[in-house]
């Protein structure tokens, strides 16, 4: 399993590099699966660069890069696109989208409508119960409750 929080939870005092080998060491992913999610999330430039001191995109493509060492089956995403730029949006939604069609399981919390397409079902919750819908019918929802608390 790989789980990216919302709050920040890597170690911010190692650089992005350390994170992911103490975190692949102890996942015991081999070591080519470092550089697999270094160069697929664009983190080169960023290994030695301590995670506390990070800006947010690429913090979130380290934050992703680390789930996914070790080639889980089901990753949990909390509010994970909450502060990205556009280049780190674009990596981690192609990174998103290549696990999803490689068989893997994405249960993730989202405020962006955009990220809807990435999942086959979005559920809504309402008066306690789950409602399952299209990611189509999902942003169109999300859309008229955006609308009810804008007031318009």
């Amino acid at each position: 399993m790989g789980l990216v929080t919302q709050v920040p939870s890597l170690f911010k005092d190692l650089s992005a590099g350390e994170n992911l080998d103490f975190l692949a060491a102890l996942k015991g992913a081999p070591k080519n699966s470092v550089q697999e999610v270094v160069e697929r999330l664009n983190l080169e430039g960023y290994l030695k660069q301590r995670a506390g001191k990070m800006l947010p995109g690429p913090y979130g493509r380290l934050s992703l890069a680390c789930a996914m060492l070790g080639h889980p089956r089901l990753l949990l995403l909390d509010e994970f696109a909450g502060n990205l730029d556009e280049e780190s949006t674009t990596l981690i939604f192609q990174e998103i989208n290549r696990f999803h069609k490689e068989g893997g399981t994405v249960v993730a919390v989202l405020t962006r409508p955009e990220f809807f397409c990435l999942a086959g079902k979005i559920g809504f919750l309402k008066e306690g119960r789950m409602q399952l819908l299209e990611p189509e019918a999902a942003a169109a929802l999300w859309r008229e409750q955006m609308k009810f608390v804008a007031g318009r």
